[in-house]
C-alpha cells in the first residue's frame, strides 16, 4: 500500500449557496442593458448582458441615402459597440465570482463563474 498516492480532500460545496449565487448572477445579467449610438446619430442599439440585441432604432433620415451597404455596415458597427458595452457591464457584475486572474477579453461569463465557484468549494 506504500505505492498508493494520497490526494487532498475535495473542498466541500454548499450546493444551496452555490445555487443562490448562480441565480443572483443570472438575474443580474438579465438586467444589463447598454446602448450605443452611431457616429451620425441615426442608429441607436440596445444590447443585453448576454450579447443579445434588445432594441434597434433607426431615425427616418437614414432613407436620405441610397447606400444600403454603408447603412448595413453602420448598423453592424453600432450593434458591436452596444454588445461590447454590455459585455463590459456584465464582466463588472460577475467579477466577484470570477477567478482573480480573469480578464474581460478571456472570460466566459456563461461558465467561468460556475467553474470558479466549484473550485472554491461553493463559497
Amino acid at each position: 500500500m506504500e505505492h498508493l498516492r494520497t490526494y487532498p480532500a475535495a473542498p466541500r460545496i454548499d450546493h444551496a449557496q452555490l445555487r443562490t449565487n448562480l441565480l443572483t448572477i443570472q438575474q443580474e445579467l438579465g438586467k444589463v442593458r447598454a446602448t450605443a449610438d452611431s457616429d451620425d446619430g441615426l442608429i441607436t442599439v440596445t444590447a443585453g448582458g448576454r450579447g443579445e440585441l434588445i432594441a434597434l432604432e433607426l431615425d427616418p433620415r437614414i432613407y436620405r441615402t441610397t447606400d444600403a451597404g454603408a447603412l448595413a455596415q453602420n448598423i453592424v458597427e453600432t450593434i458591436r459597440q452596444a454588445v461590447e458595452l454590455a459585455a463590459d457591464e456584465a464582466f463588472v457584475l460577475t467579477r466577484e465570482v470570477l477567478s482573480p486572474k480573469a480578464t474581460r477579453a478571456a472570460a466566459d461569463l456563461a461558465f467561468d463563474p460556475v467553474l470558479n465557484l466549484l473550485e472554491a468549494g461553493g463559497r
